[in-house]
């Protein structure tokens, strides 16, 4: 069973560079190695979350995010899952959100939302729990601290 974990890195933001032309990429690399379960981290704009749903969904694959929910930080249009998807050839039998504590320290870290998003996936050889995640950013303060609440909450 081929399963990838990627960061997209597709914020919504200004000085996220050439947003489009690695989407594109994205997409050709994914087609290529033909993943039975792929998980995204900072898929945090909901007009690509839905372009990525539709390409997914045209190679058979099942979803987390079939119908992108968004939110608003600043007037700029965010998902609901803290930036997390889960795209799997096998049937998605649940998933969850699962949002982290959110810290003060950096306000980047305190509106992204972050959190894990955990799913069951019915695979030919039983069942398997897929948990994505996407921790807490280092910074000058309180790292250990936040990353430990964050561990704690997973296990």
């Amino acid at each position: 069973m081929k399963i990838i974990r990627l960061n997209i890195w597709d914020l919504p933001l200004w000085f996220v560079q050439d947003r489009e032309e690695r989407m594109k990429r994205i997409r050709t690399f994914l087609d290529a190695v033909n993943a039975d379960i792929i998980c995204f981290q900072e898929s945090f704009d909901p007009f690509h979350r839905a372009e990525f749903n539709h390409f997914f969904h045209s190679r058979s694959y099942f979803t987390t995010s079939a119908s992108v929910h968004q939110r608003s930080v600043f007037s700029i249009p965010m998902d609901t899952t803290g930036g997390l998807a889960l795209f799997s050839k096998f049937p998605i039998l649940t998933s969850a959100f699962i949002p982290f504590s959110r810290s003060m320290f950096s306000p980047v870290e305190f509106f992204s939302g972050k959190g894990m998003l955990v799913g069951v996936v019915q695979t030919p050889h039983g069942a398997l729990r897929i948990a994505n995640v996407h921790l807490y950013k280092k910074s000058l303060f309180a790292d250990e601290a936040i990353r430990l609440n964050q561990m704690n909450k997973i296990f």
